[in-house]
């Protein structure tokens, strides 16, 4: 009973820290449209849960028949809840009352809605929206979007992150056309890239090498690897080539150390 309470007390502790994170972002949460309100509380509460290291919770839940809260990315707070309350049955306590968030129910019909209004009405003759990247668009003509069509396409999705604007709409006209010819809607969804981060050319410096010696076939040593070295103008095939001045500076007795990186 200790063990099934400290579980309790865990989440609870859980519950009040996803709360707490949606209270501090109450002010940037109230500017949103009021629909979109309930989809920014729980999008807080599953970035605040992502904080966490479940493993343990998870292994205690799944000991006890219960949700590992694996599967909670549209009711956080909700199904967080129902797992304690579960447990408070088991311990025979009340059930504490619960923060307003959206419930599996409320999820359910936003996903639902949010896709017909992203995608447009389900098939009729299947579960699922068939999307397509658009190509370059030299590619791009009547007949590739007839094809298209033909294959049963629902969307097609324009890659912003390549071409610019001129070849966007050479690929949006011709897919209006081809659509409205064939009596045959299709949406359009326009891919905005975001920003193109680049780097210059990394200048040359130390780097890992790897020397393997010879292992038999359990994996033991059985030969070390001899590190040949050569100056860097000859150094076809060693595998140290070195700088020629430096080459020119070795002598007999002279050690070379290694530091092994693992």
């Amino acid at each position: 009973m200790e063990e099934l309470r400290a579980l309790r007390d865990t989440l609870a502790g859980l519950r009040t820290a996803l709360v707490a994170e949606e209270v501090g972002q109450a002010e940037r949460i109230a500017a949103l449209p009021r629909e979109s309100q309930g989809s920014a509380r729980n999008l807080v509460h599953y970035v605040a849960l992502r904080q966490h290291d479940l493993r343990k919770v998870q292994l205690g839940l799944w000991r006890r028949g219960l949700s590992s809260l694996g599967r909670t990315e549209g009711h956080v707070l909700d199904a967080l809840s129902l797992v304690i309350d579960r447990l408070d049955d088991a311990l025979g306590v009340p059930h504490e009352p619960r923060a307003i968030a959206p419930s599996w129910d409320d999820a359910e019909h936003l996903l639902h809605a949010r896709t017909r209004a992203l995608l447009g009405a389900q098939p009729p003759h299947r579960h699922v929206s068939i999307m397509v990247t658009a190509p370059s668009a030299a590619e791009v003509d009547d007949a590739w979007m007839e094809r298209l069509l033909d294959a049963g396409t629902d969307v097609l999705r324009v890659n912003a992150a390549h071409e610019r604007e001129p070849e966007w709409l050479h690929v949006v006209a011709t897919a209006r056309r081809v659509s409205e010819r064939r009596g045959r809607p299709i949406r359009i969804e326009l891919d905005l890239p975001g920003p193109k981060l680049r780097t210059i050319a990394l200048t040359e410096g130390p780097r890992v090498v790897r020397w393997r010696p010879e292992r038999d076939e359990l994996g033991r040593v059985v030969k070390p690897h001899v590190v040949s070295i050569a100056p860097r103008s000859a150094a076809a095939g060693a595998d140290l080539p070195m700088p020629d001045a430096l080459f020119a500076k070795l002598e007999a007795g002279h050690r070379l150390v290694f530091d092994d990186t693992r």
